[in-house]
């Protein structure tokens, strides 16, 4: 009923109340019309909860667009009133009750001088309320957070539905605040180790400047660095697919990896230490049998630097090793004492050399 709640709208994890008595208290703070004690009265009730306090701004914002929402100003309420009464049909509920005299042209009840400016008022405010609930709805925009980080950090991030993101060093990721009811959308420049929180309804999607990631969950690491996308899974199931072409893409198990080069082609999956290759999440460096030239690559990105090193064979013997916390000069100490090298540092490069 509208004497006892004049909006009911759904927002989020609850429900906005707009009572009869509240309601009375804002129109009145609205127009400027209150005496002190409704003030107080009107501040205890804005400031007992933020969703009060969201309701209000809400409506204010509703008052603020709206000059026909101010009483004061609304141009021959009665007969908005009287097409709203033809359209109720008022006249036809139970006459014997209400014993309602029809006068020609108008109503006993739109006549009474006591409670014209009460329906006036109602009226009002049924006016504000349409504008806000329009208002609320045409200014509801996705909003997209943006988190980068630097080529010194890795950021963990909290999604709002549970998921989690492991952000690696000069990445970027872009999100909603909120998802809506159907998907969940991820944009990456660059990699980042996924935690998805299994939802069967809204599956969830990393897109990348070529490539499009799903699941609906699992863990895995997307890498969309240079025109190329490489995915990794660690656990469940996850689907690559190009985004150029209308394609089903393929599934690609645990322990396995495919990329998608910028011509679009995928490779079939293949075998893979996930443990090995994502070492990075937990901050560790892993090499398992890793030839030095691929080994080289991986530091360079790990640290931040440029390394090179002279041609020679030493560049296929493989090598493994785990380094955790511990200063590049370490690595390469280790790495060149195991195959009898050399390295000197130039700036922020460093070149790895034969004795």
């Amino acid at each position: 009923m509208l004497s006892k709640c004049i909006m009911s709208k759904r927002r989020g994890k609850g429900m906005l109340f707009f009572r009869k008595k509240n309601r009375d208290l804002c129109l009145k703070v609205l127009s400027g019309n209150e005496n002190p004690d409704e003030r107080k009265k009107f501040e205890e009730w804005l400031n007992s909860s933020d969703e009060n306090k969201t309701l209000f701004e809400k409506l204010l914002q509703a008052w603020n667009i709206s000059p026909e929402a101010n009483p004061n100003d609304f141009p021959d309420v009665e007969n908005e009133w009287k097409i709203l009464y033809n359209r109720l049909d008022l006249d036809n509920i139970d006459k014997q009750l209400y014993k309602v005299k029809k006068v020609p042209g108008e109503t006993k009840l739109l006549s009474s001088k006591t409670l014209r400016p009460v329906l006036t008022g109602v009226f009002s405010l049924v006016i504000v309320v349409f504008v806000l609930l329009f208002y609320s709805e045409s200014n509801q925009t996705e909003v997209w957070k943006e988190v980068t980080a630097s080529d010194k950090e890795i950021l963990k991030i909290q999604l709002s539905e549970g998921s989690t993101i492991i952000l690696n060093k000069k990445s970027k990721v872009k999100f909603p605040a909120e998802f809506d009811e159907n998907k969940r959308e991820i944009k990456l420049f660059g990699e980042a180790f996924f935690s998805v929180k299994k939802d069967k309804k809204r599956p969830f999607i990393v897109f990348t400047s070529n490539a499009k990631t799903t699941v609906l969950g699992t863990k895995f690491n997307v890498n969309g660095h240079e025109e190329k996308t490489e995915v990794i899974v660690k656990e469940g199931l996850v689907n690559l697919s190009p985004l150029s072409e209308e394609s089903e893409g393929i599934n690609i198990k645990e322990n396995e990896i495919s990329i998608i080069t910028k011509d679009n082609k995928i490779s079939l999956p293949g075998k893979i230490n996930a443990d090995y290759r994502l070492g990075w999440v937990e901050g560790k460096l892993i090499f398992d049998n890793t030839s030095l030239a691929n080994a080289i690559p991986q530091i360079e990105k790990f640290y931040g630097v440029k390394i090179s090193a002279d041609q020679g064979e030493y560049l296929n013997a493989g090598f493994t090793g785990t380094f955790k916390k511990q200063k590049i000069d370490d690595v390469l100490d280790i790495i060149c004492l195991a195959y009898e090298l050399d390295y000197i540092k130039e700036g922020d490069s460093y070149k790895i050399t034969r004795k």
